[in-house]
């Protein structure tokens, strides 16, 4: 009887990972169709049918960073999902081992709960005992009762704090009203958790949102300012690229074209192994450019 649940904890897990790994190949063929168009139009650099092509693929690239969120949010539910059925599993073993340990089933003591037990006859009362209340007669005037002293009732429990978020929750949520395009409270929710949670493996993470928050709304100064200061915070971690592309291109929409190229160079010194779309647009930003 163990066993079932078991069973049935591996499909709803299997079930969940369905969406991620449908999100994951959309990310793939993606990436292979940017591949096998920019390859294809390498011969016809220039011409308006490649600038179109160029523009396109900008378009993907940013469709699979769309994609790459919804990879993260997908993961966190699924942990979510995975966390709720083990504890589900842990509670069903317990109530079942508990049945098994009283012997058919029934609870310690339903038997002798359900066993008849006859009524002792009440025994006279000692002197200066109370005897049981005597029955009122028909047409007697009622009687009158006591009053209960003031704080006898037992006083009601303070309602439970409901739990604060978790930093791994707090993320999310920021992550979601990014991916709503509620850029302002996205703003406001990943500097929160910069604040709140500096050494947090997702903090460098939030902090690329947060610039991107100001990318997307045209706030290239705020945006160059947090990518750049985010950089010195976190240049280890795993959006420190990205963080780099973007605040080239910031200050390329700022007209600093010598401080892009420069933002474009470091991209590729410091980050060889950084993902082949970021080292591509850093390549289109810099021959659209003309850097040196």
């Amino acid at each position: 009887m163990v066993a079932e649940p078991s069973r049935r904890h591996r499909r709803s897990i299997s079930v969940q990972e369905a969406p991620l790994r449908s999100i994951r190949l959309t990310a793939a063929i993606a990436l292979g169709l940017v591949g096998a168009w920019v390859g294809s139009a390498s011969a016809e650099e220039g011409s308006p049918a490649a600038a179109q092509l160029e523009l396109r693929v900008q378009q993907l690239e940013e469709q699979i960073r769309e994609l790459t969120g919804q990879i993260e949010t997908q993961g966190h539910q699924i942990q979510v999902l995975n966390d709720q059925l083990q504890k589900l599993r842990s509670d069903t073993d317990l109530r079942f081992n508990d049945l098994e340990g009283n012997g058919n089933g029934a609870p310690a003591g339903a038997a002798a709960a359900a066993a008849p037990q006859a009524s002792p006859r009440a025994a006279p009362p000692a002197e200066g005992e109370a005897g049981p209340p005597t029955p009122i007669a028909p047409g007697a005037a009622p009687r009158i009762l006591g009053t209960i002293p003031a704080g006898s009732a037992p006083p009601e429990p303070p309602p439970e704090a409901a739990a604060p978020p978790t930093p791994q929750e707090q993320y999310e949520a920021a992550l979601e009203l990014y991916h709503q395009g509620n850029y302002p409270q996205a703003e406001k929710g990943f500097r929160a958790f910069v604040a709140q949670f500096p050494k947090d493996p997702l903090a460098g993470n939030a902090a690329f949102w947060m610039g991107e928050s100001y990318f997307v709304r045209g706030k290239y100064q705020d945006a160059a300012g947090s990518f750049a200061d985010s950089l010195q915070k976190y240049p280890k971690g795993a959006k420190a690229p990205d963080m780099l592309l973007d605040l080239g291109k910031s200050l390329a929409k700022l007209g600093r074209t010598p401080d892009a190229c420069a933002a474009f160079a470091t991209l590729e010194a410091k980050y060889p192994t950084a993902a082949p779309t970021l080292k591509r647009q850093a390549q289109q930003e810099k021959t659209r450019l003309k850097c040196g």
